[in-house]
């Protein structure tokens, strides 16, 4: 049995390439194996940003690392942002391991069927990995996601950044409108909402005290940080239908009424 040992490190970091240069280099100080990059925000990387990821990418070159990428989120873009999966970079085709899915693209969240896509020298073993830890979804919803992917095209995958860009536009609106200040995201379909405003001494607090008050429900920003940075913050989620979505605008407004 072979046991990898890793260590998490939480750096608060901005958007310049210095701040990231400390996150890569507390990393690599630790003995990683592999580089990982979360954000709960939505936001994409702009042209800076991912010059820096060039470099980034040259980093892990160097020293030999593996690069872990969750692109689950690639066809939720809004504006004139677009998706560069880290593998077309130059050099980095044999040591990214992009692992995604289609719960979100095709709307079958339940279905819980994903992929991974990497060298051919490591698919045997994530196979054989992922044989062991996970269970394996059903042939006949692999054979439907597969047909999927083989007959949608282009126009599929716009209509859905239109559609979803219009809920984001609806749920930031209604969430400024309700003095609730919107972090407007550049992806994917959630949103960061300043809930300071709203009663409470935690982030938990005033997420509960918005749902009594509304019935709208929001997960807590104090769950995405490890320290109190996010007591004044909720994530709301905007993949709803658009009746759903529409009644929780009006309830949000109701909350500025009061």
């Amino acid at each position: 049995m072979l046991t990898l040992r890793g260590m998490i490190n939480f750096i608060k970091i901005n958007r310049s390439a210095e701040g990231q240069r400390l996150r890569i280099t507390v990393l690599v100080e630790k003995n990683g194996h592999g580089l990982r990059d979360n954000k709960p925000t939505g936001i994409n990387y702009d042209s800076i940003v991912l010059d820096f990821f060039k470099e980034f990418y040259a980093f892990a070159k160097k020293h030999d690392l593996f690069v872990f990428t969750d692109e689950i989120y690639e066809h939720f873009l809004y504006g004139d942002c677009r998706h560069i999966p880290p593998a077309t970079l130059p050099g980095m085709k044999e040591r990214t391991i992009t692992i995604s899915g289609l719960s979100k693209t095709f709307s079958i969240t339940g279905w819980r069927i994903g992929y991974c896509i990497c060298d051919a020298r490591w698919t045997t073993a994530i196979g054989f990995f992922s044989d062991l830890v996970y269970v394996c979804a059903p042939a006949p919803l692999q054979s439907g996601v597969a047909k999927g992917l083989r007959e949608l095209d282009f126009d599929y995958y716009r209509g859905l950044s239109r559609m979803f860009r219009e809920k984001r536009d609806k749920i930031c609106d209604a969430l400024s409108k309700a003095k609730l200040r919107p972090n407007i995201p550049d992806g994917a379909y959630y949103v960061l909402a300043d809930i300071s405003a709203l009663p409470g001494n935690n982030s938990r607090e005033r997420a509960m005290y918005l749902l009594r008050e509304t019935g709208v429900a929001c997960v807590p920003g104090e769950a995405f940080y490890h320290d109190g940075s996010g007591e004044d913050l909720a994530r709301f989620c905007f993949a709803k239908d658009d009746d759903v979505l529409a009644e929780a605008c009006r309830r949000l407004a109701s909350l500025k009424a009061s």
